[in-house]
Formats: C-alpha cells, structure tokens, sequence
C-alpha cells in the first residue's frame, strides 16, 4: 500500500506543474497572469489572442517530443501573440542541433508583436546517465 501512496503522489505533483500557467478569458483575449513551467503544447483558440503580459512561460522538453510541432500553436484559422518570453529548454542529444519551436502557426493568419522573446537553452547530459 505504501507504494501505490508514492504513485498517487507523484501523479498529482505532474499534474500540477502542467497546470502553473493562469490565463484570464475576456472576449477573445486570453492574458497570461504569472511566471510558469508548461509539460504540454499552449493551444491558442481560434480568433484569440494570448497576450503574455510580459510574463516568461518556461518549457523542459524531455526529449520525447512534447512540444512539436511548438509550445505556443494555434487551434484554428487566426491566432495572435503579444508580450510573450519563451523559454525553451530541449534535451540534447550530444552535438546535435535540433531546437523546439517556440511557436508554430500552421495554415493560420495572425501576428506576433509587442515585447516577444524566445530563449533557447540546451540541457546535454552527454556521459552524465
């Protein structure tokens, strides 16, 4: 029993890392409150523009893929980004160059403006496993 305990446990901790970012709705706009750590791709609703407040969204990739095609994607035809830090923190593979999209816009009109900033840093663990 004290093992499915620790199981429980360590599910509700990923979930609430998944679930740092605050958003306030009003119309199509969707404002980012806080500072916080994403596990999963931020779908920006169809019309809507997500304005990120000047707020950094942070993003550890695994490695397994988690952000593709990006961190920010748009669900529909227009999507708009304003006042966004990206910070993007994918797990290499030694000497490679592959990078995460901060954001994807795929067969979508919209724009990126305001302070947008992305910041790409690389986590090797090369002979450290």
């Amino acid at each position: 029993m004290k093992y499915l305990r620790t199981a429980i446990f360590l599910f509700v901790a990923t979930v609430s890392v998944a679930q740092t970012c605050k958003f306030s709705v009003s119309g199509t706009n969707m404002t980012l409150l806080n500072d916080c750590v994403v596990s999963a791709p931020i779908t920006i609703p169809d019309g809507f523009t997500l304005n990120g407040n000047n707020h950094l969204i942070s993003a550890p990739d695994s490695g397994s893929g988690l952000f593709k095609p990006g961190i920010i994607t748009n669900g529909g035809a227009v999507a708009n980004v304003k006042n966004l830090i990206i910070e993007t923190i994918p797990k290499g593979i030694c000497n490679s160059h592959a990078t995460t999209n901060a954001i994807w816009f795929s067969s979508t009109s919209g724009s990126i403006t305001g302070k947008y900033s992305a910041q790409h840093r690389r986590l090797e663990l090369c002979g450290r496993e």
